[in-house]
């Protein structure tokens, strides 16, 4: 399945990342996750039983959790952040 990203973050007690990903049927997840550099705005995953690649070259990625997108839980997860600022 692909996805675009669509925003991230990274949360600073852990150096991880949080990203808004959205499917071509306007399905959006949250991720969490923790990798090398952060989704940028506009990349492109594919997501299969075996590998995560972002703009067709496979990456390191550990997928801490994924979560239904919602504005309530979004907005949660960056005040969590800028808490711990």
């Amino acid at each position: 399945m692909h996805w675009i990203a669509v925003d991230t973050f990274t949360h600073p007690s852990n150096d991880s990342f949080f990203s808004i990903i959205a499917a071509e049927k306007r399905a959006h997840l949250i991720l969490w996750y923790e990798a090398n550099t952060a989704l940028s705005q506009g990349d492109i995953l594919h997501i299969d039983r075996h590998v995560i690649s972002i703009n067709k070259g496979p990456q390191a990625i550990v997928l801490l959790n994924s979560m239904p997108f919602t504005r309530d839980l979004w907005r949660n997860i960056r005040m969590q952040r800028q808490e711990n600022n």
